[in-house]
């Protein structure tokens, strides 16, 4: 189970939604949340050079503020019994999310997808990618079509039964059980394409024969987790992958889309250059995407 949750911000908008995604998860799991802002570095003025003293005076300024922001974020909130610490750190966003992830032995870390300096720069191009694919832990994304939400009802797993994806079930499970949500298992079938040579009857045959090998595939999977059947609804359907994961989304609805992903592109299906980043562009929800990082130190865990 997730017992830190590390909450990285820059104090936007789109941070926001983070915060109210990233306290509810902890309550869930009844984790710690730690509060994160990196402060930028100072940038040189022409003559390329700063006085010890300015970057002294900066650092503390902007440490200030951020504490400041922070005070503000927590009196907000419903927290409770929440254990609830923060840090602020300087340099590059992205790695110090790491570092701070790393040092605290983070079980998930939460991010905004559209920081200050716009939608495509800020977590959604640079930071974002790189703590997707360098995480040693599960990344919850929160992109721009999210509205605020502090908790999920339903839980969306789309799976295509390989091992990068199935490596998040057991994320979706724990939080599932976590939380007392339905989870939805959803399987995007491949389309036969249309060609002449194709008869109806063998469409249908190959149709059949994709629907017999996922309901299998859902029902082994099924068959060893703790969850009730009752909790669990299987969805088997055609289409484009991405489309039909945020469509279920949009239709469950869905407090949290769980997903796995190779964290580089060039590789089969879920890719962060194909499926994952697109969903997580246009979810309802927030994306919780298990990277490769994260993959191999559960199996060193394990092991």
């Amino acid at each position: 189970m997730i017992a830190r949750v590390l909450y990285a911000t820059d104090f936007s908008a789109a941070s926001l939604a983070a915060w109210s995604c990233a306290a509810g998860i902890a309550k869930v799991c009844q984790a710690e949340l730690v509060i994160l802002h990196v402060v930028p570095p100072l940038t040189a003025p022409p003559e390329g050079f700063f006085s010890a003293e300015v970057f002294s005076r900066y650092w503390e300024a902007a440490r200030d503020e951020a504490e400041a922001e922070i005070g503000k974020l927590v009196a907000h909130a419903e927290l409770g019994s929440l254990k609830v610490r923060s840090r602020v750190d300087k340099g590059r966003a992205a790695e110090h999310i790491l570092a701070a992830a790393a040092e605290e032995q983070a079980g998930l870390v939460v991010v905004g997808t559209a920081g200050r300096s716009g939608l495509q720069r800020v977590f959604i191009g640079s930071v974002a990618d790189e703590v997707l694919r360098l995480a040693a832990c599960p990344v919850v994304t929160v992109g721009p079509a999210v509205a605020v939400t502090t908790g999920f009802g339903t839980l969306l797993y789309p799976t295509d039964f390989s091992p990068t994806s199935l490596a998040a079930w057991p994320t979706a499970e724990a939080l599932a059980i976590a939380g007392g949500a339905r989870v939805i298992l959803l399987h995007v079938m491949p389309e036969v394409p249309e060609d002449p040579r194709i008869s109806p009857s063998e469409r249908a045959k190959l149709e059949a024969g994709y629907r017999r090998r996922a309901e299998g595939e859902a029902a082994d999977l099924l068959a060893k987790s703790p969850l009730p059947r009752t909790q669990v609804q299987t969805t088997l359907t055609h289409g484009v992958a991405e489309e039909q994961i945020v469509n279920h989304a949009v239709d469950a609805p869905a407090g949290l889309i769980v997903m796995g992903t190779h964290g580089w592109s060039g590789l089969v299906r879920w890719t962060l250059g194909s499926v994952a980043r697109r969903v997580i562009r246009t979810a309802p929800c927030p994306v919780l995407t298990v990277g490769p990082q994260s993959q191999r130190e559960e199996a060193r865990r394990v092991s």
